[in-house]
């Protein structure tokens, strides 16, 4: 299986916006290489939250070095 790409917040407004011009799911999946079913998802999050911003996610906080 192939690693999983990341979409960036660029590409994400991108798809929002091409959503927005009348594209279909598909072909802005297409456009950035990705499934269409991200591009489904990617605009259900962005119509319930109205941002295509990752929020953050709750785990183990980053090291930094020369801390306490």
């Amino acid at each position: 299986m192939p690693p999983r790409r990341k979409v960036t917040t660029f590409n994400k407004a991108r798809a929002i916006a091409w959503l927005q011009d009348g594209e279909s799911k598909r072909e802005v999946g297409r456009r950035l290489g990705v499934s269409h079913s991200v591009v489904v998802r990617l605009h259900q999050k962005f119509q319930a939250t109205n941002s295509v911003v990752e929020r953050p996610r709750s785990g183990r906080p980053a090291f930094v070095k020369g801390g306490p």
